[in-house]
């Protein structure tokens, strides 16, 4: 049966199956069932004619032929020191908590000292039963994460996934690492939901690693949705490495919010997938706020990458500087839309956005979409988009110097990535940024 062609005016059960209703959930407490509950009804109302209709109609050469798709089953959790290796580092920075997520499984660990800080790090379940006065302050946060079939489904049925907690005026300068790695299988589904909540004046560092347990020729599907939130005064700093198998797809929906005077500054690194759909909204609801977000993509031999930003400026004197790069090889695509939205009664807001791209071969095939919505005055606000091929002369200068063909591409790659590192206030991270292009 070919997407195109499945039955009309069925449910969501009839594409994926292992939806179950939120109340035989575990998780119950107060504000989070209710919103869950909401999403569940919201889900149940649809009637999808394909899988298109919940993944998107861009993807439908993806899901021709598919059947269905089954949620996998609640994957046990439990607290293990022994998942954070002795004195590991990442950018010169201790490791002092981590989240390991497989689709069976979740373990989670957190330095002792931390822990008295008032620092949490664990799965939803244990957030819910253990921190629920805490993880309760998250759903007033989400009501508007993302109005669709997807973000609906990953909502009412989230069960799977961490939960990290920064106390008011902690400030951490060690790395909290989480660690993705999916071993699922052909037509199977795995959600997993991230939310981060930083107390006032309070800091930290996070390192995302999303990468597949076993590479053979099954095809996974695995949607991560994150929420960030950051109150007043905060600062996050964020790495994401994603290394996804080349044969699965990943969608990633990202949220950050953020209130007065908080400052986000992320760097995120795309190179594995066959199908990559990744939506990113950040909302400056606080006066002063600021966020900062870098993105390189490397697809190639059919890879395919979406991007969807959302930049909006809620609050006056907000500041948004977004800036992604990618360099296209072999029969690869990429479509960036991105928009800048400054609402009303908003003064000094300030936003940028930048997609370079650099096409390495000519079946190499990319799209930009910027755009502006200003509904205020005394702002500044500007996008740019440049595109292009290898430079023939750099490649002369190089290869008259002894350098292979291969080898040439690749130190011109790393060049054009190279200034992304400076971007990072931090110097450790950024240090750490640049390193991977030189070596």
């Amino acid at each position: 049966m070919e997407g195109k062609k499945e039955i009309s005016n069925s449910s969501i059960h009839d594409f994926i199956g292992g939806i179950v209703n939120p109340d035989s959930f575990p998780i119950k407490n107060g504000q989070y069932a209710s919103y869950r509950k909401k999403a569940y009804e919201e889900l149940m109302a649809i009637t999808p004619s394909s899988l298109t209709d919940v993944f998107g109609k861009e993807h439908e050469d993806t899901f021709t032929g598919i059947k269905n798709l089954s949620l996998v089953n609640p994957p046990s959790a439990c607290f293990n020191p022994s998942i954070t290796k002795k004195n590991e580092t990442i950018a010169g920075k201790q490791v002092i908590g981590k989240v390991f997520v497989t689709n069976a499984e979740i373990h989670y660990s957190l330095d002792a000292s931390v822990q008295e800080k008032g620092v949490v790090l664990c799965d939803l379940l244990s957030a819910s039963s253990d921190h629920s006065e805490i993880f309760n302050q998250i759903s007033d946060k989400e009501s508007d994460i993302n109005i669709s079939p997807l973000s609906n489904l990953i909502n009412s049925q989230r069960s799977h996934g961490a939960f990290l907690y920064v106390p008011e005026k902690i400030k951490l300068d060690g790395v909290l690492k989480i660690e993705i790695s999916s071993d699922i299988r052909l037509n199977s589904l795995i959600l997993i939901h991230l939310i981060t909540l930083m107390g006032r004046s309070s800091s930290g560092n996070i390192f995302f690693d999303i990468s597949t347990i076993n590479e053979d020729t099954a095809q996974s599907f695995l949607v991560i949705q994150s929420e960030m939130i950051l109150m007043e005064d905060s600062t996050l700093n964020i790495l994401e490495n994603q290394r996804f198998s080349n044969n699965s797809v990943l969608f990633l929906s990202e949220k950050i919010v953020q209130a007065k005077n908080s400052t986000i500054n992320e760097y995120i690194n795309d190179q594995g997938s066959a199908v990559l759909d990744r939506f990113l909204r950040i909302d400056m609801d606080g006066e002063g706020s600021e966020a900062k977000i870098t993105a390189i993509y490397n697809p190639e031999n059919c890879q395919r990458y979406f991007y969807d930003t959302l930049q909006n400026h809620r609050s006056s004197f907000s500041t948004s500087d977004l800036l992604f790069k990618g360099v296209l090889g072999k029969d690869a695509y990429s479509k960036w839309k991105g928009n800048i939205l400054v609402e009303r009664e908003t003064f000094g807001a300030n936003g940028f956005q930048t997609n370079n791209i650099l096409l390495m071969d000519e079946s190499a095939i990319a799209e930009s979409i910027p755009g502006l919505e200003i509904l205020t005055d005394d702002v500044r606000c500007s996008h740019g988009v440049t595109m292009g091929n290898i430079d023939k002369d750099q490649m002369f200068y190089l290869q008259s110097r002894g350098i292979n063909k291969y080898d040439a591409e690749n130190l011109i790659v790393s060049g054009f990535f190279l200034s992304t590192a400076k971007r990072f206030k931090d110097k450790d991270f950024g240090k750490y940024i640049q390193n991977t292009f030189e070596s």
